[in-house]
């Protein structure tokens, strides 16, 4: 597919977060307004001495077992970020120990390469793996920061967990979250409070304040579930979501208004479904060109970090293999790479994954041209927020 595309049209947006029209039918997608914009090509500059295998480490993010630096699965990855091999570590809910043991993680993966990038899900309230008990900063839910503060003085309350992540060695929070709270039912967004409102000029607004707080920190922010969970009905890690007939443009308005702005560090692409005239193409968000290439990149002019949700939920587990999933997210347009699982992907997975990526990139130019533009925006989002190692 295109890697880049010269011609970008500006999407209306809708003024407001409803999912249907007045008759009850899905909300159309809009055509193009009269003023459309050219989206910059981006400069993807790409040393001629890396190899396919090296692209592909620097793009994994992967999962470990244990929750201290001396677990044999710990011990395994802190090698493969050695080699070359992985390129990012994801701290799940099991990885979590004492602030000690935490801290002597990450010093020791950032010791291997310090230009790791090392990830949490740190959004506050019922999603913080990094909790008071262990001495990390308390912080609300999206739901309760925004009922309670403005989006300046949430700005000091994201300032104090993002410099808490900083201290503790992470340099990428898996957060914030720029999902609209359009369905209340909705079981993995709305009802844990995880959105700041069905507003999107207000989730945009404490989206800007989370994001500011983090880059002060040295801290990368995530907006994340593109192009929008809040309208579902079920959880992707459950298995497939499809959002066709619940989704609307308001919800793009969040990622709109940031990446005008220069202000989306990295944006989470969702294993959800769109698969509406002009946008979709049947597969999830996650692995489809028509979203990732298409809608994120060609219509919204985003040329930064896109990053999969994890490759190991069942949404997309129960489709195809890790290895697929992995070459169908490059070729999609992804930038980092997740999949965060060890027992069930296998140790050796990223040496695997790159062997099978480099046949690819053998077969497909197009492919390789992917995998080139990402690896070179993956090292530029390094050279911002992980500066610590080879340059």
């Amino acid at each position: 597919m295109p890697l880049l595309r010269t011609a970008c049209i500006a999407l209306v947006a809708l003024a407001t977060a409803a999912c249907v029209s007045a008759n009850g039918e899905p909300a159309p997608i809009q055509a193009a307004s009269g003023s459309s914009r050219t989206c910059a090509p981006a400069t993807v500059p790409v040393p001629s001495d890396v190899s396919v295998e090296e692209m592909v480490g620097q793009l994994l993010v992967v999962g470990f077992q244990g929750s201290t630096p001396g677990s044999d699965s710990a011990q395994r990855v802190r090698q493969q970020i050695a080699d070359g091999k992985v390129g990012g570590v994801l701290f799940l809910r099991h990885n979590i120990g004492s602030a000690a043991d935490v801290k002597a993680l990450t010093a020791s993966f950032a010791s291997a390469d310090g230009r790791t990038l090392l990830m949490v899900d740190q959004e506050g309230g019922k999603v913080a793996r990094l909790t008071s008990s262990m001495g990390f900063p308390a912080t609300p839910s999206a739901q309760e920061v925004a009922r309670r503060y403005s989006p300046s003085e949430a700005r000091a309350v994201y300032a104090r967990m993002a410099t808490g992540l900083r201290d503790w060695g992470f340099n990428v929070n898996l957060a914030p979250v720029s999902d609209l709270a359009v369905n209340p039912s909705n079981p993995v967004i709305t009802k844990p409070g995880r959105a700041y409102s069905s507003d999107p000029q207000t989730v945009a607004d404490y989206n800007r304040a989370f994001v500011t707080a983090h880059r002060a920190a040295g801290v990368a922010a995530t907006l994340k579930h593109f192009p929008g969970h809040g309208s579902s009905a079920g959880d992707s890690h459950n298995g497939a979501v499809d959002i066709t007939s619940t989704w609307s443009e308001a919800e793009l308005i969040p990622y709109r208004e940031l990446i005008g702005e220069g202000m989306a560090d990295i944006i989470m692409i969702g294993h959800l479904r769109l698969d509406r005239s002009g946008i979709g193409d049947g597969l999830p968000a996650s692995i489809s060109p028509a979203v990732v290439d298409g809608l994120l990149r060609s219509q919204l002019c985003y040329d930064g970090v896109v990053m999969t949700d994890d490759l190991i939920m069942r949404a997309i587990r129960n489709r195809m293999s890790a290895t697929d999933a992995v070459i169908a997210a490059i070729g999609a347009g992804n930038d980092l790479i997740v999949v965060s699982g060890d027992a069930s992907t296998g140790p050796y997975f990223p040496e695997e994954v790159a062997a099978a990526v480099a046949e690819s990139a053998a077969r497909d130019p197009d492919f390789m041209a992917s995998l080139a533009a990402s690896y070179a925006r993956v090292m530029a989002l390094k050279r911002k927020f992980a500066t610590g190692g080879r340059s």
